[in-house]
């Protein structure tokens, strides 16, 4: 959730310049629009427009649903090209058995 505070607050810094624009206010009165604590007219025009947009961002956002070792394993095959022979995969099956 903190990287996505920190992107929101980038992105609207950019796109409003003369709005004043609060990335965790958005987010609590998304969280408290999603579990009914708040209702949508309650919120004034501008909060609804911040709570939209990160809606907008969490329904786009892709999420990664490997393990920290797939990940692992993953980046390291990418850094060699995609070509390993089977003792480059043992090796990195061992520097990504941490995870």
């Amino acid at each position: 959730m903190r990287f996505t505070a920190i992107f929101l607050a980038l992105w609207w810094s950019a796109a409003t310049a003369n709005a004043q624009v609060d990335a965790d206010r958005a987010i609590r009165n998304y969280r408290d629009v999603a579990s009914g604590h708040r209702q949508l007219g309650q919120l004034t025009p501008f909060e609804r427009q911040e709570v939209a947009e990160v809606d907008r961002i969490l329904r786009t956002r892709k999420i990664d649903k490997r393990t920290p070792k797939e990940r692992c394993i993953q980046d390291e095959i990418s850094r060699s090209d995609g070509e390993t022979t089977y003792l480059e995969r043992r090796v990195i099956e061992l520097k990504c058995s941490g995870y």
